[in-house]
């Protein structure tokens, strides 16, 4: 059966993701564990009617306890490949500023990577794939037994299909922060509904999935700009309050640098949506920065920074 493959295929996945974070000798492990989780409890909330629903609850509370864990810590590895793709183009001077905040960063993720290696223990992992293997014990049963056993699915594919398109179009170009999250969030689940459909239905059009990964990339573009300039401008003001004035007008440069950044990835964003409302083919969204693509399940590809898989 697809749906019992594909749920295999994901789960197989995240517990490659939660070995490499383990061995924390990949850049790369966080980023593709948040994305791997969070594509399998999309798959499983999508299939649910014909999975075991208290197996279903309790691995998704899991994955999404996983996912708030590593959130922060992905977060200063987006922030850290952003400042590197942008301070080649800087002054020395302006690098030279910047040496103390990287240092920071840097210890900051080695500090996390740490906490999630204990995280994913082998332990851990365990209980967790054990709970997905029994969520798929009655799932040969169910199909036979349900009328259309598919239905349900279809109707939460639907809605989110509904809120992603209603909370995209709505977005003004002064709309606030958590505006633009809730959308970027609303599309990457609409995108993998849609994916987990395309893996069932092979014969589906695969032009919508790769419309919603554009959409979601240049938002993921969009957030980590905002939060790096968020970051940058802080750093400043420390150094301001310790007197090292001069340092930090040398942050300048980079902070106007990354403001240009964000407005480039919103007109991005703007233009991929317009397609989207007028039935266009999808476009590849600029990559600010490379870094991985939100994709997980094959090597990885560049993409526009945010992890993502923010």
């Amino acid at each position: 059966m697809r749906v019992e493959a594909e749920l295999a295929h994901r789960e197989s996945l995240f517990a490659r993701a939660a070995r490499r974070v383990r061995e924390r000798d990949d850049p790369e492990a966080l980023h593709d564990l948040r994305v791997t989780s969070r594509r399998l409890s999309e798959a499983l909330r999508l299939w649910r009617a014909v999975l075991d629903a208290r197996q279903v609850k309790r691995v998704r509370r899991r994955l999404r306890r996983l996912r708030r864990e590593a959130g922060p810590i992905r977060e200063l590895e987006a922030m850290l490949e952003l400042v590197r793709s942008y301070e080649r183009s800087q002054g020395p001077d302006t690098r030279e500023a910047l040496r103390p905040y990287v240092r920071r960063l840097r210890w900051r993720i080695e500090e996390g990577r740490r906490h999630m290696a204990g995280l994913t223990s082998p332990k851990r992992v365990g209980k967790l794939l054990d709970g997905l293997v029994r969520s798929r014990y009655h799932l040969r049963e169910c199909f036979q037994s349900l009328p259309d056993p598919l239905a349900e699915a279809r109707r939460r594919a639907d809605t989110q299909r509904r809120r992603s398109t209603r909370l995209a179009s709505t977005l003004a170009p002064d709309a606030t922060r958590e505006a633009f999250h809730n959308a970027r969030i609303a599309i990457k689940k609409d995108r993998y509904a849609e994916e987990c459909w395309n893996e069932v239905e092979t014969s589906r059009d695969p032009a919508r999935a790769a419309q919603l990964q554009a959409m979601q990339r240049a938002l993921g573009t969009l957030r980590d700009h905002e939060v790096l300039q968020s970051s940058l401008e802080t750093y400043a003001l420390e150094l301001a309050a310790r007197g090292h004035l001069s340092l930090a007008r040398e942050v300048g440069p980079l902070r106007e640098a990354v403001r240009r950044g964000r407005a480039h990835a919103l007109v991005s964003y703007r233009r991929l949506s317009a397609g989207r409302r007028s039935g266009d083919q999808p476009a590849r969204a600029p990559s600010e920065a490379g870094t991985k693509d939100a994709s997980a399940d094959a090597r990885p590809r560049l993409r526009a920074v945010h992890p993502h898989g923010r």
